[in-house]
Order: C-alpha cells, then sequence, then structure tokens
C-alpha cells in the first residue's frame, strides 16, 4: 500500500507531465495560472491552467484568475485514471464507517494536504521559473465552502503574499467579508 509521500511524488510527476504537455499548446506569457481542481468528495482530480487567451472578454482580469472553474482543462485521460487509482488507495485505507463517523473527512483532508504539497513542492523547485511573471498556484474544490475556508490557508501557503492579498480580496468580494 503507498504512504502518502509516495502519492505525492507521484502525483508531481504526473502534475508536470499533464502542465507540460498543456504548455505546449499555449504562449507562455499567456499562462497567468496553474491549479488541481478537486470535488467536496476528493474523488475528482483535474490539472488545469490558466491562459489569457481563454479569458472571455466580458469576465475581469481577478474573475477569471481566481475561479479556476475556467481554465484550460486540457489533460490526459491516462494522467486523470492514474489519480483516481492513487486516491483510490488512501480511500480504501481511510475507509472505516463501522467504527468512524470521521473517516471521510480524514480522507478528505489527506487528499487536498496531498494536492496542495504538490504544488509547492513544484513551486519550491522552481518548475514555474520559465514564465515572466508568478503564477497564480490554486487547489480548488468546486461546488463547495472550502474555497472560502480551506482556500485561504492553501493560496498564503502557494502564492507570493501580494498575490495571495488579491485572492482573498476577491474571495471576501464574492463570498461576502
Amino acid at each position: 500500500m503507498l504512504n502518502d509521500d509516495q502519492i505525492q511524488q507521484q502525483l508531481q510527476a504526473d502534475l508536470q507531465v499533464a502542465f507540460d504537455a498543456a504548455c505546449k499548446q499555449i504562449p507562455h506569457d499567456a499562462i497567468v495560472g496553474f491549479g488541481i481542481l478537486s470535488n467536496d468528495t476528493g474523488t475528482m482530480f483535474l490539472p488545469v491552467i490558466a491562459s489569457l487567451q481563454d479569458q472571455a472578454e466580458s469576465t475581469s482580469r481577478d474573475d477569471f484568475l481566481f475561479d479556476p472553474c475556467n481554465w484550460l482543462q486540457n489533460v490526459s485521460r491516462d494522467i486523470i485514471e492514474r489519480y483516481v487509482q492513487l486516491f483510490n488507495t488512501l480511500y480504501e485505507e481511510c475507509d472505516d464507517e463501522e467504527s468512524d463517523d470521521h473517516w471521510h473527512e480524514e480522507f478528505r483532508s489527506r487528499v487536498y494536504q496531498i494536492l496542495v504539497r504538490s504544488l509547492e513542492h513544484l513551486k519550491r523547485n522552481r518548475y514555474f521559473d520559465f514564465l515572466a511573471q508568478e503564477p497564480f498556484l490554486i487547489v480548488w474544490v468546486v461546488d463547495s465552502v472550502l474555497p472560502n475556508v480551506r482556500g485561504r490557508a492553501w493560496s498564503k501557503r502557494l502564492n507570493s503574499p501580494q498575490m495571495h492579498r488579491k485572492f482573498i480580496a476577491w474571495l471576501d468580494r464574492i463570498y461576502g467579508a
């Protein structure tokens, strides 16, 4: 059975493959963000890239940049299936409905932390340095209040203080301060 560090290492490698493939299709000066979309159950994973080419004219830059649901989702199905296999291992390890009412929360927390740590690792190892400007990095949980709750802490870990403050201001505007 894989431990969290092994899952994270595999995820980091897969993220690089997914991001590399998507970046080949986008001029580097148009890339402004990288993220991972997940869902409220922690069972869906999708690497995404923000490209100014995909920003609708009617959308403000901040509304586009800080809402990764609008970003490019051009990822190999093989990578998505591998994510599911990786996290199914973790799911089976945490699944203990009969004796632990909080097993699913433990699973979700572990998944989200692995996702955030994977992006942190890529940043720390200068993966994003090929860009002329600092990209916004985020783990985003769709259809959930988690972006407003946990997304604040995740953004602080993943972004510069200036980028983080801009994201928090946007969250406050969207969700109410």
